[in-house]
């Protein structure tokens, strides 16, 4: 049984096909041997907690700060005074009475003290295998707030702890970053925490406050647009839905309804109806883009789980290398796109009035979700939950600051730190392979000999670039988890300058490009031929998820080696994706081209790269969200990347319904006289933009 689970884990990959999940991995376990907190022992006397109390009345902070600190340790001090305080030994009953009378008064308004101290983070179980979440109790802090007792907010503090057994020349020398909890003053800023804490812990420190959930003002006008919006839908529907069966000729209006019916568009969605040959095409889409978004939630999990170990164990099992060398599948996604273009639209490129019109069509298709998707992160996302792991910060600027980029699908052109969302690069190189790629088919009708030999000398001189940078800048050979670190330098400049520009991902698009050309007979070829060739791909196919199994458990390997599998495995892994459409397209896939083909990976595979990029925040509302470390297994990890698959599919359908297919049909609506002559309306509202 366990057998099975492996080799079920096995179709599932883990690896790090999010742009920025390399930069963002855990230190490897490592024990903690110099690990000093402030310690709670001398808390536990009068004296020291009346230290404690007059230390803070005397703190240089702001004056609010200063009375929610002094408030915390003068009514701890209070609370053991009452506490410890003998009420017995005075002989006058009356006074006796009074006292403990007194001191339960005392006990009764600074017992919540005791709660503040239980909500404070304290050092867990399972510290070797990784669990530096000390996170204290959010709810507890949050419940001090909403009773009045405590004003405060939830801190998250990372001490920086140096490891004291580092030895000689070991490449992990990071400090390990300790995550520790605590319910600050609400009127004090994270200056000022930071100060009072740093006078208290040995180590270096920066902490993070929960933010306030207020909403600005661009955050409530985009609420607001979403709200009228909606409006307009239904206005719409309402009207196409009553104009359905009435036999007077159709009006502006009726032609409106049509465009933004979400009757109408979510049949459009949903359709399986195909009107071309190439089907095993979108079934290969739908599996790849599952296979990369299990990878991703494995990496975005790594930072939220308690038992970091987990993850790095499995390097070393040679049955879990498929689930840690994957990062190729985005090549195979850009390789079918090309070669599904190249099939669809060589022969309907007749003029450049036909590729002035696609490109203005595709724009339309792709931007609105997009463009949505990319103001969603930046105005909203950060205020759909909170907790001691929610994601403060860093996405929300990056995006305050790189959305345009997005937009404008250039952000690959520059840092991989300047970027939106982290699928956004994929998109970005798409839309500028697109932009060379009609061109191409336009003039592959006329001079397909010499572009065939403009193809293929980019392609060789794009791996000839690749294998140079590898091998002259000792870059990891792909982006693959390693028993020893790769330094981060390292694989920030093979992010930078190998994994999202696209003179250097080219070879998928121009395998993909000149795949096409190979598509002429559907006939099915001699079975021999056909067996030899599935074994020919089987048999690469392992070569390429296993030949790195040396390096990433020793990370032992010739550079050039690993220059040569960088160079060559993406191009390879792209070559043996088409020639599988090939083969299915010739009749010759078998039980698993009929799988392929089947009609339910239709509508699936219209949202492709809408649910690749979607499923990034979804993954990061779900792991963010708990106000507790996870437990990471086997069957959690499949869990969870099958609720991110069905949750990013839902949510990429409700905004190819909602958003992209009205706003699209619209536009086309408007635009309609300057694209094309002589057409219907009806037409216009209705017409898929290379759908399939």
């Amino acid at each position: 049984f366990q057998c099975l689970v492996v080799l079920v884990l096995s179709g599932t990959p883990i690896c790090h096909s999010c742009l920025l999940c390399p930069l963002r991995l855990p230190p490897r376990p490592r024990p903690i041997d110099h690990f000093q907190l402030p310690s709670p022992d001398r808390m536990t006397t009068p004296e020291s907690a009346s230290e404690l109390c007059e230390a803070a009345k005397r703190l240089h902070v702001s004056d609010k700060c200063r009375e929610g600190v002094t408030k915390i340790f003068c009514s701890l001090a209070d609370l053991i005074d009452a506490k410890s305080s003998d009420c017995t030994t005075t002989e006058d009953k009356q006074r006796c009475v009074e006292c403990s009378y007194r001191s339960a008064k005392i006990v009764s308004e600074n017992l919540w003290v005791i709660t503040w101290l239980d909500s404070l983070g304290k050092m867990p179980s399972a510290i070797s295998e990784g669990n530096h979440h000390w996170l204290g109790d959010y709810e507890q802090c949050m419940g001090l707030k909403k009773s009045g007792l405590f004003d405060g907010r939830y801190c998250l503090m990372q001490l920086e702890v140096p490891d004291s057994d580092l030895e000689e020349g070991c490449l992990q020398t990071d400090p390990m970053a300790i995550d520790f909890g605590i319910c600050a003053p609400e009127h004090c800023s994270e200056d000022e925490v930071n100060l009072i804490l740093r006078s208290a812990s040995p180590y270096n420190l920066t902490t993070r406050c929960e933010l306030s959930h207020e909403w600005p003002l661009p955050s409530q006008i985009f609420m607001s647009m979403i709200v009228v919006w909606i409006t307009v839908l239904i206005g719409g529907t309402v009207v196409e839905v009553s104009e359905k069966n009435n036999l007077r000729s159709p009006d502006t209006l009726s032609f409106l309804g049509r465009c933004v019916s979400m009757r109408l568009n979510g049949y459009e969605a949903l359709r399986t109806k195909r009107e071309h040959a190439y089907h095993s095409v979108q079934g290969l889409q739908v599996i790849l883009v599952a296979f990369i978004i299990t990878a991703n939630c494995y990496s975005y999990m790594m930072p939220y789980i308690e038992n970091v170990l987990f993850s790095y164990d499995m390097v070393h099992s040679w049955l879990m290398q498929p689930l840690n060398n994957f990062s190729m599948h985005t090549d195979a996604l850009i390789a079918i796109n090309a070669l599904f273009t190249s099939l669809l639209l060589r022969k309907s490129l007749v003029t450049t009035f036909d590729v002035k019109k696609l490109y203005v069509k595709r724009l339309l298709q792709v931007l609105p979700a997009f463009a949505f998707l990319v103001i969603f992160m930046t105005l909203i996302f950060e205020r759909l939950s909170s907790g001691p792991m929610w994601n403060h910060g860093e996405l929300i600027d990056r995006c305050e600051s790189s959305w345009w980029k997005n937009i404008l699908f250039i952000s690959n052109l520059f840092s991989v730190e300047e970027t939106c969302v982290d699928g956004g690069y994929l998109l970005a190189l798409e839309a500028q392979f697109f932009i060379v790629l009609i061109p191409l088919l336009h003039l592959s009708n006329r001079y397909k000999s010499p572009l065939i030999a403009i193809a293929v000398g980019g392609l060789c001189a794009s791996i000839a670039y690749v294998f140079y940078l590898v091998y002259s800048d000792s870059l990891p050979p792909s982006l693959i988890l390693t028993t020893e670190p790769i330094p981060n330098e390292s694989m920030r400049l093979y992010l930078d300058t190998i994994y999202t520009k696209p003179w250097s991902r080219a070879p998928a698009f121009l395998i993909g490009f000149l795949s096409s050309f190979l598509f002429k007979k559907p006939n099915k070829l001699d079975e021999i031929i056909a067996v030899a060739i599935w074994l020919l791909l089987f048999a690469s196919g392992v070569f390429i998820l296993f030949a790195l199994f040396p390096y990433s458990t020793q990370k032992s390997s010739s550079p050039f080696f690993a220059a040569f599998y960088a160079a060559l495995h993406r191009p390879a892994w792209c070559l043996i994706v088409c020639v599988i459409i090939y083969l299915c397209y010739r009749k010759n896939g078998r039980e698993f081209g009929a799988f392929l083909e089947w009609r339910l990976f239709t509508p699936l595979a219209r949202v492709t790269y809408l649910v690749f990029i979607i499923s990034e925040p979804v993954s990061l509302f779900f792991f963010s969200s708990l106000h507790r470390p996870l437990y990471a297994t086997h069957w959690s990890t499949l869990y969870i990347a099958l609720g991110t698959i069905v949750l990013s599919y839902i949510f990429a359908l409700t905004l190819d319904v909602f958003i992209s297919r009205p706003i699209r049909n619209l536009l086309i609506f408007g635009l309609e006289p300057y694209l094309q002559e002589n057409r219907s309306y009806e037409k216009a509202c209705s017409d898929d933009v290379i759908e399939e």
